[in-house]
């Protein structure tokens, strides 16, 4: 049992080394194969890890940007119909606190407006917002960025080993893009931005 355990373990860091981080886009059915739409003509390929609503990242495989499902991928591994990566009979996820989410664009690209689109309350509520009617402000520095709330300055570092930027509270923000982000707060809300 316990070189089954080791064995499950292997497969499962061997797949996440060769995973990339989350991308911010939407899946676009074309005639029963289903694409995946970063809008910057980036098609994916190989596995990548995909932030969904719920808060949660599950890992995908693509070819060309197509998503493979319901079958096993080039290195024997299992995704289900939905194209999700499946793991001793379970959809692999990883929470917004886990290692993994690494940025994928240059931080120096990663400021200017952005419109708050969702906030996930700790309660479980979820809020939706019109685009412009909740502002953020990034202004990048040496050495990390200020988020502007309006009224109120707030100073990210960047040496945080798994997030982008990380301030003295412990609230994070993890960069999607330059057009999108999330603010990790330590009691578990999360708010989502795109640039508008």
């Amino acid at each position: 049992m316990k070189k089954v355990l080791k064995l499950m373990a292997a497969v499962a860091v061997a797949v996440c080394m060769m995973t990339t981080a989350s991308f911010a886009g939407e899946f676009i059915n074309n005639g029963g194969s289903v694409y995946y739409n970063t809008g910057e003509n980036n098609n994916l390929n190989g596995w990548h890890w995909i932030m969904r609503t719920d808060g949660l990242a599950r890992c995908y495989y693509f070819t060309d940007g197509y998503m493979w499902y319901n079958q096993y991928t080039p290195d024997g591994n299992y995704v289900n119909g939905s194209g999700e990566w499946v793991l001793n009979g379970q959809v692999v996820t990883k929470s917004v606190w886990e290692a993994g989410m690494e940025i994928e664009t240059n931080w120096n690209n990663f400021s200017g407006n952005y419109s708050i689109c969702y906030i996930y309350r700790s309660n479980g509520t979820v809020e939706q917002y019109a685009p412009g009617a909740l502002v953020l402000k990034i202004i990048p520095d040496t050495y990390g960025c200020w988020l502007d709330y309006g009224n109120e300055l707030q100073w990210f570092t960047s040496e945080d080993q798994y997030y982008s930027f990380v301030a003295d509270d412990g609230t994070l923000i993890d960069v999607i893009n330059e057009n999108y982000f999330r603010l990790i707060y330590p009691d578990g809300e999360i708010i989502y931005a795109s640039k508008f």
